[in-house]
């Protein structure tokens, strides 16, 4: 799984089996925030690789999200919280701040 290319987030299989399970609003805007924060990956820090993505990248996420409120900030780290566990990463991506 770790070998995935961010390219290819769409067609992750763990990704799209969280997204068709449970509350499918919900699901979907997980997805959502877990995409733009894959996207956010590819353009701006220049990661292909899922395997790479580590705390640098989403402390660089959470600098671009600034003008966001709180409460979007902490939805986005639940999001990426799930897709640290889909990666099988030990502990937990890192906080806003």
């Amino acid at each position: 799984m770790s070998g995935i290319a961010v390219k290819n987030w769409r067609q992750n299989p763990r990704l799209r089996a969280y997204r068709r399970k449970g509350g499918k609003a919900n699901r979907r805007l997980q997805s959502r925030r877990i995409e733009a924060f894959l996207e956010f990956c590819e353009l701006q820090m220049h990661e292909t690789k899922a395997a790479r993505i580590g705390a640098r990248h989403v402390q660089a996420y959470w600098a671009t999200l600034t003008d966001r409120a709180p409460a979007t900030r902490y939805h986005h780290w639940l999001a990426l919280c799930h897709w640290w566990d889909m990666l099988d990463k030990p502990g937990k991506p890192p906080q806003p701040g």
